[in-house]
């Protein structure tokens, strides 16, 4: 008598909104990208072996990403279909003909997979891209491969970020801490950059005048700048207590005849988010006449090769409860208006608005003549302002506003005189979520009469859209 057995593994999955790597693979902060910058792109989101595009406005997937995976040995093997999970994605786009989509994609497995979508085919909503399903008529659509790049081994890619300025270059992250810079047109790996000696957290990259770099985070606790021409580190801040889990960079410019301001937030295992200024090195510039106020100081202290200058920690009013737990996740707004910030296991995304120059060198000037005002009066009386008699190991030049930057060691030696996060950045807000937040987004559009839209990635397999209101009295 003979016995037939039937195996079934897994060729596809449904239902799944967005959805974490498993355990072999580090949460990452690159969870969510929108495919272009149209009003209706759809929101993509890694869905464990996929990426799922959502339409925001009908709530439905539009879209999904994935790759066919060549099993050893065919089936009965025991391996499912895409056992591999996507970890972290980015979108840019590239200016050709076709009007081309470009989704970058790190897999637990080491590997990169970069995945064309073609405008034509995102807006005939065609149904699934890359996909295991054969309900496409165009076959060449729906199984089309995507450029694979193998250079971290079986370490899992946690970070993979798009120049903005040069769309052919891409950089990834392993949980390894290496980096490995890509030329996505030749299809080759440029160099492999090695510091780090932690799992690598989040990559920036940076255009600057004398410097064309790369900024990258790590669990090691270091936070390092490289110069991608000359393939060395440049700057290495380990002010940082404990991990460094997530940063954001973002080139601020809010009014027309507003010079650039690139500013860096960083934020670590101690529930800080600190915040950076970015210039150029001063080494070789020579272009004195051109620097700004603060930029004119801090040239006369400090390594000139330096690019990061510390500016505070972004710290909400004591009436606003906050989370203490680590921070995981932080993102500007796509016009540089906003940012937001989110700690691990909260609910909650605290918002904060960037001042433009000219109201941030008023709050500077307002602060400094209260500073003035206070310790004039400490010098006429002799007395601090709870009463008590001032004693030989008073500092002078302490004060409640630079108490309540957060970071106490790193303000204690900044320059008063100096811009100040509490100068730029105002809080305004906190979203609060359902459940507990993985990710989050700023929608560039938004309707009459809002500061913004966030679109938040839930724990529970669900996303979230809030409104942004400025409280009342503020």
């Amino acid at each position: 008598m003979e016995h037939t057995y039937l195996r079934y593994e897994c060729a596809d999955s449904f239902g799944l909104v967005t959805a974490a790597a498993s355990s072999k693979a580090p949460p990452s902060n690159s969870i969510l990208a929108f495919l272009g910058s149209a009003r209706n792109a759809p929101l993509m989101t890694t869905a464990g072996s996929y990426c799922v595009g959502i339409n925001l406005k009908t709530c439905q997937p539009v879209l999904k990403v994935g790759h066919r995976e060549q099993l050893s040995g065919g089936l009965g093997t025991g391996r499912a279909l895409n056992s591999d999970e996507v970890v972290c994605l980015d979108v840019t786009a590239v200016a050709d003909e076709a009007h081309t989509s470009k989704i970058a994609t790190g897999w637990v497995d080491g590997a990169v997979r970069i995945f064309d979508i073609y405008d034509d085919e995102r807006d005939r909503r065609r149904g699934m891209a890359h996909s295991l399903l054969q309900d496409n008529t165009d076959d060449e659509f729906a199984q089309r491969e995507p450029l694979v790049l193998n250079g971290h081994g079986q370490s899992p890619v946690r970070s993979i970020v798009f120049d903005r300025g040069n769309v052919s270059r891409l950089a990834s992250g392993g949980s390894d801490g290496s980096v490995v810079l890509w030329d996505t047109v030749a299809e080759i790996g440029l160099f492999r950059l090695i510091g780090h000696r932690g799992a690598i957290t989040d990559l920036d990259f940076v255009s600057l005048v004398g410097l064309d770099g790369l900024i990258t985070t790590s669990l090691d606790g270091l936070v390092k700048v490289w110069d991608l021409q000359g393939q060395c580190c440049t700057q290495t801040i380990a002010t940082h207590r404990g991990e460094v889990w997530g940063s954001a960079l973002m080139q601020l410019s809010l009014e027309a005849d507003e010079p650039l301001r690139w500013r860096l937030i960083t934020g670590g295992s101690d529930g800080q988010a600190r915040v950076w200024s970015v210039q150029s090195p001063r080494r070789g510039t020579g272009d004195s006449a051109s620097m700004t106020h603060d930029e004119s100081k801090l040239a006369m202290t400090g390594n000139h090769d330096d690019v990061c200058s510390f500016m505070g920690a972004l710290v909400p009013p004591q009436n606003v409860s906050t989370s203490a737990e680590r921070i995981c996740c932080i993102h500007f707004h796509p016009l540089g208006k906003y940012v937001g910030v989110l700690h691990s296991s909260s609910k909650n995304i605290d918002v904060y608005l960037i001042r433009n120059r000219q109201d941030s060198s008023k709050k500077r000037q307002r602060r400094l003549r209260r500073r003035h005002e206070k310790e004039k009066r400490k010098t006429n009386d002799g007395t601090s302002k709870s009463g008590q008699k001032r004693g030989i190991l008073d500092d002078p030049n302490s004060s409640s506003d630079e108490q309540g930057d957060g970071a106490l060691l790193e303000s204690s030696i900044m320059d008063p005189e100096l811009m100040k996060a509490s100068d730029e950045f105002e809080y305004v807000t906190t979203v609060h979520a359902s459940q507990k937040v993985r990710g989050f987004a700023f929608l560039r559009n938004k309707e009459k009469g809002e500061l913004a839209r966030v679109v938040c990635v839930l724990s529970s397999n669900a996303l979230e859209t809030h409104m942004l209101e400025r409280k009342k009295g503020r």
